[in-house]
Protein backbone atom coordinates (compact mmCIF):
# COMPACT_ATOMS: atom_id res chain seq x y z
CA UNK A 1 0.00 0.00 0.00
CA UNK A 2 2.99 2.62 0.81
CA UNK A 3 3.79 2.17 -3.00
CA UNK A 4 0.35 3.27 -3.88
CA UNK A 5 0.57 6.38 -2.17
CA UNK A 6 4.05 6.86 -2.74
CA UNK A 7 2.99 7.14 -6.51
CA UNK A 8 0.17 9.05 -5.58
CA UNK A 9 2.21 11.55 -4.13
CA UNK A 10 -0.19 10.71 -0.33
CA UNK A 11 0.84 10.12 2.91
CA UNK A 12 -1.49 8.28 5.90
CA UNK A 13 -0.53 8.27 9.20
CA UNK A 14 -0.80 5.31 11.69
CA UNK A 15 -4.89 6.05 13.20
CA UNK A 16 -5.78 5.93 9.44
CA UNK A 17 -4.70 2.73 8.53
CA UNK A 18 -5.61 1.37 11.61
CA UNK A 19 -9.15 2.89 10.88
CA UNK A 20 -9.34 1.17 7.91
CA UNK A 21 -8.25 -1.97 9.23
CA UNK A 22 -11.40 -1.83 11.89
CA UNK A 23 -13.92 -1.10 8.75
CA UNK A 24 -12.64 -3.55 5.92
CA UNK A 25 -9.89 -5.84 7.51
CA UNK A 26 -6.77 -7.14 5.52
CA UNK A 27 -8.31 -8.38 2.53
CA UNK A 28 -5.82 -7.06 0.16
CA UNK A 29 -8.22 -6.66 -2.80
CA UNK A 30 -10.47 -4.65 -0.24
CA UNK A 31 -7.79 -2.70 0.77
CA UNK A 32 -6.75 -1.69 -2.50
CA UNK A 33 -10.22 -0.45 -3.55
CA UNK A 34 -10.80 1.54 -0.53
CA UNK A 35 -7.15 3.15 -1.00
CA UNK A 36 -8.65 4.34 -4.70
CA UNK A 37 -11.52 5.83 -3.26
CA UNK A 38 -9.63 7.83 -0.20
CA UNK A 39 -6.68 9.09 -2.97
CA UNK A 40 -9.75 9.81 -5.10
CA UNK A 41 -11.61 12.03 -2.31
CA UNK A 42 -8.56 14.08 -0.95
CA UNK A 43 -7.97 15.23 -4.12
CA UNK A 44 -4.60 17.37 -4.35
CA UNK A 45 -4.71 17.66 -0.64
CA UNK A 46 -1.24 15.15 0.30
CA UNK A 47 -2.24 13.60 3.91
CA UNK A 48 -5.20 11.19 4.17
CA UNK A 49 -6.62 10.95 7.65
CA UNK A 50 -8.60 8.59 9.98
CA UNK A 51 -11.23 11.20 9.35
CA UNK A 52 -11.35 10.23 5.81
CA UNK A 53 -11.37 7.10 6.06
CA UNK A 54 -14.63 7.20 8.37
CA UNK A 55 -16.37 9.50 5.44
CA UNK A 56 -15.15 7.66 2.72
CA UNK A 57 -15.91 4.27 3.55
CA UNK A 58 -19.47 5.39 6.00
CA UNK A 59 -20.13 7.17 1.89
CA UNK A 60 -20.05 3.94 0.33
CA UNK A 61 -22.11 1.96 2.68
CA UNK A 62 -24.69 4.34 1.82
CA UNK A 63 -24.16 4.67 -1.75
CA UNK A 64 -24.09 1.40 -3.11
CA UNK A 65 -25.21 2.72 -6.43
CA UNK A 66 -21.54 3.52 -6.62
CA UNK A 67 -20.10 0.32 -6.02
CA UNK A 68 -22.82 -0.76 -8.76
CA UNK A 69 -21.62 1.23 -11.78
CA UNK A 70 -18.03 0.62 -10.98
CA UNK A 71 -18.68 -3.33 -11.06
CA UNK A 72 -20.10 -2.81 -14.38
CA UNK A 73 -17.14 -0.40 -15.70
CA UNK A 74 -14.76 -2.69 -14.24
CA UNK A 75 -16.69 -5.25 -16.55
CA UNK A 76 -16.66 -7.49 -13.23
CA UNK A 77 -20.02 -9.39 -13.90
CA UNK A 78 -20.21 -10.88 -10.62
CA UNK A 79 -19.83 -8.29 -8.55
CA UNK A 80 -22.60 -6.29 -10.92
CA UNK A 81 -24.74 -8.76 -10.68
CA UNK A 82 -24.06 -8.93 -6.57
CA UNK A 83 -25.00 -5.30 -6.14
CA UNK A 84 -27.62 -5.31 -9.15
CA UNK A 85 -29.57 -8.11 -6.49
CA UNK A 86 -28.48 -5.82 -3.17
CA UNK A 87 -30.00 -2.94 -4.80
CA UNK A 88 -33.28 -4.31 -6.19
CA UNK A 89 -33.75 -6.10 -2.78
CA UNK A 90 -32.25 -3.59 -0.46
CA UNK A 91 -35.27 -0.31 -1.26
CA UNK A 92 -32.15 2.01 -1.83
CA UNK A 93 -33.98 2.47 -4.93
CA UNK A 94 -37.84 3.93 -6.32
CA UNK A 95 -37.23 2.19 -9.71
CA UNK A 96 -35.26 -0.43 -11.75
CA UNK A 97 -34.78 2.48 -14.05
CA UNK A 98 -32.50 4.42 -11.99
CA UNK A 99 -30.05 1.44 -12.34
CA UNK A 100 -30.42 2.00 -15.61
CA UNK A 101 -29.75 5.45 -15.79
CA UNK A 102 -26.65 5.27 -13.52
CA UNK A 103 -25.00 3.00 -16.50
CA UNK A 104 -25.91 4.72 -19.00
CA UNK A 105 -24.11 7.66 -17.99
CA UNK A 106 -20.74 5.85 -17.09
CA UNK A 107 -20.82 4.41 -20.84
CA UNK A 108 -21.80 7.76 -22.22
CA UNK A 109 -18.63 8.88 -20.18
CA UNK A 110 -16.13 6.66 -21.48
CA UNK A 111 -17.56 7.02 -25.14
CA UNK A 112 -16.60 10.76 -24.65
CA UNK A 113 -13.02 9.76 -23.50
CA UNK A 114 -12.40 7.21 -26.27
CA UNK A 115 -13.11 10.63 -28.22
CA UNK A 116 -10.58 11.99 -26.79
CA UNK A 117 -7.87 9.53 -26.58
CA UNK A 118 -8.64 9.49 -30.59
CA UNK A 119 -7.76 13.05 -30.82
CA UNK A 120 -4.62 14.61 -30.89
CA UNK A 121 -4.24 15.87 -27.58
CA UNK A 122 -5.22 12.56 -26.64
CA UNK A 123 -2.53 10.95 -27.47
CA UNK A 124 -0.25 11.56 -24.39
CA UNK A 125 -2.49 8.70 -22.97
CA UNK A 126 -1.49 5.60 -22.99
CA UNK A 127 -2.45 2.06 -21.20
CA UNK A 128 -0.52 1.52 -18.20
CA UNK A 129 -0.04 5.65 -17.42
CA UNK A 130 1.04 6.60 -14.00
CA UNK A 131 -0.85 8.94 -11.76
CA UNK A 132 2.38 11.37 -12.22
CA UNK A 133 2.37 11.60 -15.82
CA UNK A 134 -1.70 11.81 -16.42
CA UNK A 135 -1.50 14.63 -14.12
CA UNK A 136 1.42 16.76 -15.43
CA UNK A 137 0.85 15.88 -19.39
CA UNK A 138 -2.84 14.07 -19.54
CA UNK A 139 -4.99 16.15 -18.07
CA UNK A 140 -3.43 19.77 -19.48
CA UNK A 141 -5.05 18.09 -22.56
CA UNK A 142 -8.24 17.12 -20.67
CA UNK A 143 -8.63 20.74 -20.10
CA UNK A 144 -8.56 22.00 -23.04
CA UNK A 145 -10.51 19.38 -25.30
CA UNK A 146 -13.41 20.41 -22.48
CA UNK A 147 -13.00 23.69 -23.04
CA UNK A 148 -12.70 23.48 -26.74
CA UNK A 149 -15.95 21.45 -26.67
CA UNK A 150 -17.75 23.86 -24.72
CA UNK A 151 -17.02 26.61 -26.88
CA UNK A 152 -18.43 24.28 -29.36
CA UNK A 153 -21.78 24.05 -28.16
CA UNK A 154 -21.69 27.17 -26.92
CA UNK A 155 -20.92 28.73 -30.99
CA UNK A 156 -23.59 26.17 -32.01
CA UNK A 157 -26.71 27.39 -29.96
CA UNK A 158 -25.91 31.04 -30.85
CA UNK A 159 -25.80 29.77 -34.80
CA UNK A 160 -29.17 28.13 -33.92
CA UNK A 161 -30.44 31.02 -31.73
CA UNK A 162 -29.95 33.44 -34.99
CA UNK A 163 -31.51 30.97 -37.43
CA UNK A 164 -34.78 30.71 -35.53
CA UNK A 165 -34.86 34.78 -35.51
CA UNK A 166 -35.12 34.36 -31.96
CA UNK A 167 -33.17 37.61 -31.10
CA UNK A 168 -34.59 39.87 -33.74
CA UNK A 169 -37.92 38.75 -32.53
CA UNK A 170 -37.51 39.70 -28.66
CA UNK A 171 -36.20 42.65 -30.13
CA UNK A 172 -39.27 43.52 -32.03
CA UNK A 173 -41.59 42.65 -28.96
CA UNK A 174 -39.33 44.93 -26.73
CA UNK A 175 -37.95 42.06 -24.73
CA UNK A 176 -34.87 42.05 -22.86
CA UNK A 177 -32.36 40.05 -24.59
CA UNK A 178 -32.35 36.66 -22.78
CA UNK A 179 -29.03 35.98 -20.88
CA UNK A 180 -26.25 33.85 -22.21
CA UNK A 181 -27.17 30.03 -20.52
CA UNK A 182 -23.99 28.46 -19.58
CA UNK A 183 -23.49 25.65 -21.67
CA UNK A 184 -23.92 21.83 -20.29
CA UNK A 185 -21.14 20.04 -18.47
CA UNK A 186 -22.64 16.70 -19.20
CA UNK A 187 -20.64 15.71 -21.85
CA UNK A 188 -17.23 17.06 -20.42
CA UNK A 189 -14.54 15.03 -18.88
CA UNK A 190 -13.68 16.64 -16.14
CA UNK A 191 -16.15 18.51 -14.30
CA UNK A 192 -13.84 19.42 -11.85
CA UNK A 193 -9.98 19.42 -13.17
CA UNK A 194 -8.58 20.19 -9.97
CA UNK A 195 -9.97 16.66 -8.58
CA UNK A 196 -8.19 15.02 -10.53
CA UNK A 197 -7.92 11.14 -9.28
CA UNK A 198 -10.91 10.12 -10.13
CA UNK A 199 -10.62 11.44 -14.40
CA UNK A 200 -7.29 9.43 -14.04
CA UNK A 201 -9.65 6.26 -12.87
CA UNK A 202 -12.04 6.36 -15.90
CA UNK A 203 -9.38 6.69 -18.25
CA UNK A 204 -7.88 3.28 -16.92
CA UNK A 205 -11.55 2.14 -17.41
CA UNK A 206 -11.94 3.27 -20.42
CA UNK A 207 -8.91 0.90 -21.44
CA UNK A 208 -10.99 -2.11 -20.32
CA UNK A 209 -13.59 -1.06 -23.28
CA UNK A 210 -12.98 -0.11 -27.64
CA UNK A 211 -15.12 2.40 -29.04
CA UNK A 212 -17.27 0.05 -30.76
CA UNK A 213 -18.35 -2.08 -27.57
CA UNK A 214 -19.12 1.49 -25.66
CA UNK A 215 -21.12 2.38 -28.92
CA UNK A 216 -22.79 -1.61 -28.79
CA UNK A 217 -23.53 -0.85 -25.01
CA UNK A 218 -25.13 2.34 -25.59
CA UNK A 219 -27.84 0.15 -28.28
CA UNK A 220 -28.27 -2.55 -25.73
CA UNK A 221 -28.98 -0.03 -22.91
CA UNK A 222 -31.61 1.67 -25.24
CA UNK A 223 -33.39 -1.39 -25.93
CA UNK A 224 -33.06 -2.18 -22.17
CA UNK A 225 -34.84 0.86 -21.67
CA UNK A 226 -37.80 0.01 -23.98
CA UNK A 227 -38.18 -3.39 -22.53
CA UNK A 228 -38.43 -1.66 -18.70
CA UNK A 229 -40.86 0.71 -19.89
CA UNK A 230 -42.87 -0.69 -22.53
CA UNK A 231 -43.02 -4.25 -21.70
CA UNK A 232 -44.02 -6.84 -18.70
CA UNK A 233 -40.51 -8.38 -18.35
CA UNK A 234 -38.94 -8.92 -15.02
CA UNK A 235 -37.03 -5.63 -14.59
CA UNK A 236 -34.09 -7.86 -12.34
CA UNK A 237 -33.96 -10.11 -15.83
CA UNK A 238 -34.05 -7.41 -18.30
CA UNK A 239 -30.73 -5.81 -16.36
CA UNK A 240 -29.48 -9.02 -15.84
CA UNK A 241 -29.21 -9.48 -19.48
CA UNK A 242 -27.80 -5.71 -20.27
CA UNK A 243 -24.88 -6.46 -17.63
CA UNK A 244 -23.63 -9.51 -19.14
CA UNK A 245 -23.62 -8.25 -22.42
CA UNK A 246 -21.76 -5.18 -21.31
CA UNK A 247 -19.36 -7.13 -18.99
CA UNK A 248 -18.92 -10.03 -20.87
CA UNK A 249 -18.25 -8.39 -24.35
CA UNK A 250 -15.05 -8.71 -25.71
CA UNK A 251 -13.78 -11.09 -23.01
Amino acid sequence: MKSVLTQNDKTMDQNAYMAMYKMTGFDLRTFSSNMDKLISYVGERKNITAQDVEYVLKRTKKDPIYEFTNAVTDKNIVKALFYLDSLLAGGEIDHPLQLLSAIVNQIRKLLIIKDFIENPGGSVWFTGCRYNHFRSNVMPEIIVHDRAFLKNIDDWENTLSKELGEDDENQKKGKRKKKKRKASTDLIIAKNPKNTYPVFMMLQKSDKFTKNELIYDLECLSKADLRLKRTVQNPKLVLEDVLIKICMTGE
